[in-house]
């Protein structure tokens, strides 16, 4: 896992004190068998107007 990706990507959600952060998310970034998933969808989400009428 790229470390400076991972911060990055995490910082955007968790804030930019690193200090503050869970134990889980600091330990990732140093665990040797920790991963980035990119998750994509198999078709294209249905986007349908539920606005009140």
């Amino acid at each position: 896992m790229d470390r400076q990706r991972a911060t990055r990507k995490l910082t955007r959600y968790l804030g930019s004190d690193i200090d503050t952060w869970s134990e889980r998310f600091r330990g990732a970034l140093t665990d040797p068998g920790a991963r980035l998933a990119k998750l994509i969808p198999r078709r294209r989400p249905r986007i349908i107007d539920q606005s009140f009428r």
